[in-house]
């Protein structure tokens, strides 16, 4: 019952999944990283001042009201 369950919200949630690059700062990267995973974004590869991550519309509200 649990993995249907955890299948079912992975569908929910990555049906309008695209991808998001956050411009960072240089130097920035490792404390938006850290703040990204506390809001839930485990993988977050930086690169040149920008972080790429997956989300949908909910995600991007998330982001703009708690990502300083």
């Amino acid at each position: 019952m649990s993995i249907q369950l955890d299948k079912a919200r992975k569908n929910r949630y990555n049906r309008n999944a695209m991808k998001l690059l956050i411009p960072v700062a240089s130097g920035l990267e490792q404390t938006t990283k850290r703040q990204l995973f506390t809001l839930g974004f485990e993988k977050a590869p930086a690169d040149n001042g920008r972080i790429e991550i997956e989300g949908d519309w909910t995600a991007v509200a998330r982001l703009n009201v708690f990502l300083r």
